[in-house]
């Protein structure tokens, strides 16, 4: 029976050894095949443009004893957007870059097998910082498969500087090209003529690279608080303007008001090859007034002359304000470029008499009489108005005053007017005698009449 016993074992023994050889032999190729796998994920960019492409940067090792590839697939929103397999050597690493390309603008996330590379945001335009300088930067606007029916915004990367771009608009009909945008800090820096005349201040510069064929609209450029609230500028007083020193515009500019310790302008224009931000006024000389007078019927027309004279840095407007006895009476205004100057003259008609001290603006220019014979002709018409009541002039010559000495004529109801000797016409200012009702009246002198 123990011979039975140790037999039986002996064949369980044989049995698990050769199970254990099969086992053997079956892990040892395993542990020897090649073990390629992801090991990190990132983009190269977190923004493109349409039909330009973006890298994925993949790390790949290998743990396993033998050389050998593994397979990696790139999604993008969960979509298979890239399938390759990748060799690695036995017990190394690699790094390899894989080019996606978007023909749609929105925000993708790069997934590498397991190993999230991050979110990148494809739009029409974008901008990249291609140089950092100490007075600003260097940036390259890439423009990929624009269709042609509206306008294309770049927006650009976020920055500490204290003046930065923040977007450009344009139209264009082309498809992929590079402009380049540059933003100086340091007024010296500026690679064109600033204007430096009395009441400029400039905050900083930007220079856009000019393209056939596309119409930039506008620009949005953002300044530090800091840097304009240590002047005596305010914040609404900023503008955008384009072109050089002696060829000044400013350009339509709204104030899009504070944002993240930024202030924010954008402007509105298509000339952007060259453009500063700052505040310039324009500075208005006057000077050569001249004073005429002129008649127009019963009015009088006054005018004044000036030479006004822009030296300032920026087209600007001057209004001229005629005075007459420190009374604004009539406006001119002029439009003048820098360094011109234009006559202006300032009239107004003045129909009333008087002397009258005739200034433009503050300026002392001279005193106009004026006489039109309307006080004159007013005296009159007054003279002639009594109560209503007025002696019609007729053919025979009556109601006219006499002042020659005349015998009155004999009353037909035998009425006579004594005057006493001792009252005489020249003391009592007698020019004239009206009888009625039995009462003479003689200048101030009330006579009785007394019937004989």
């Amino acid at each position: 029976m123990s011979s039975n016993t140790t037999s039986s074992r002996l064949g369980t023994g044989l049995a698990l050894l050769v199970a254990g050889l099969l086992v053997v032999s079956s892990i040892g190729p395993a542990l020897a095949a090649p073990r390629v796998f992801v090991a990190g994920a990132s983009l190269t960019e977190k923004t493109t443009a349409t039909g330009d492409s973006v890298d994925v940067k993949l790390r790949l090792r290998n743990t396993g004893e033998d050389d050998g590839a593994g397979r990696v697939t790139i999604t993008a929103n969960g979509e298979e957007v890239h399938v390759e397999n990748y060799a690695v050597d036995s017990g190394g690493s690699r790094t390899v870059r894989v080019p996606l390309t978007f023909d749609e603008t929105g925000e993708y996330e790069i997934v590498a097998n397991s190993k999230t590379a991050g979110t990148v945001l494809v739009d029409r335009a974008v901008a990249r910082t291609t140089e950092y300088r100490s007075d600003g930067r260097t940036m390259t606007v890439r423009t990929g498969a624009v269709d042609g029916t509206g306008p294309v915004t770049a927006a650009f990367p976020a920055t500490n500087d204290s003046l930065a771009v923040d977007s450009l608009t344009f139209r264009t009909s082309r498809d992929r090209f590079n402009r380049t945008v540059a933003t100086y800090t340091d007024t010296e820096a500026v690679p064109f003529s600033l204007p430096s005349g009395e009441g400029t201040t400039v905050f900083g510069a930007v220079t856009v690279q000019q393209a056939a064929d596309v119409d930039d609209r506008r620009v949005r450029i953002a300044v530090n608080q800091s840097v304009i609230d240590a002047t005596d500028v305010d914040s609404d007083e900023v503008e955008i303007y384009s072109g050089t020193d002696g060829a000044v515009e400013r350009t339509n500019t709204t104030f899009e008001g504070p944002a993240d310790g930024r202030y924010v302008y954008e402007a509105r224009t298509n000339e952007t090859e060259t453009l500063f931000v700052g505040s310039l006024v324009s500075v208005f000389e006057v000077g050569g007034h001249t004073l005429s007078t002129s008649e127009n019927g019963v009015e009088k027309e006054l005018s004044v002359s000036a030479n006004v004279t822009n030296a300032g840095d920026v087209a600007g407007e001057y209004t001229a304000s005629l005075r007459v006895d420190g009374t604004a009476v009539s406006n001119e205004t002029v439009t003048l470029g820098p360094g011109e100057t234009r006559q202006i003259t300032v009239s107004e008609a003045i129909s009333r008499d008087g002397n009258y001290r005739v200034a433009l603006d503050e300026q002392f220019v001279g005193n106009v009489v004026v006489e039109t014979g309307d006080r004159e002709q007013t005296e009159t018409d007054s003279e002639q108005t009594t109560d209503g009541d007025s002696t019609p002039e007729s053919d025979d010559g009556a109601g006219q005053t006499e002042t020659d000495d005349a015998t009155p004529p004999e009353s037909d109801s035998e009425f006579d007017v004594s005057v006493p000797e001792s009252v005489s016409e020249f003391d009592v200012g007698l020019t004239e005698i009206a009888i009625g009702g039995g009462v003479a009246v003689i200048g101030v002198l009330l006579v009785a009449l007394q019937r004989w």
